[in-house]
């Protein structure tokens, strides 16, 4: 997992920008295309789930217990 990866999965684990994903990627300057590749890749992997746009998803407890150790 590359760092700007770990660094928005623990910012949504702990709501640090808020309660929604595009929060922290808007406060960490993350660029919305690799954003929306990460947001869509922890949906497959199940780690979170959205209606319309993964930028307004919420992390699953795979997600959660992902961000508690950083998985490789």
């Amino acid at each position: 997992m590359k760092d700007d990866e770990w660094e928005l999965l623990v910012a949504i684990a702990n709501k640090k920008y808020g309660e929604w994903p595009t929060n922290a990627v808007a406060e960490l300057g993350m660029n919305d295309k690799r954003a929306e590749y990460i947001l869509e890749k922890w949906s497959r992997k199940e780690w979170l789930e959205y209606g319309v746009s993964p930028f307004w998803g919420w992390l699953l407890e795979k997600g959660l217990e992902a961000a508690k150790s950083r998985p490789h």
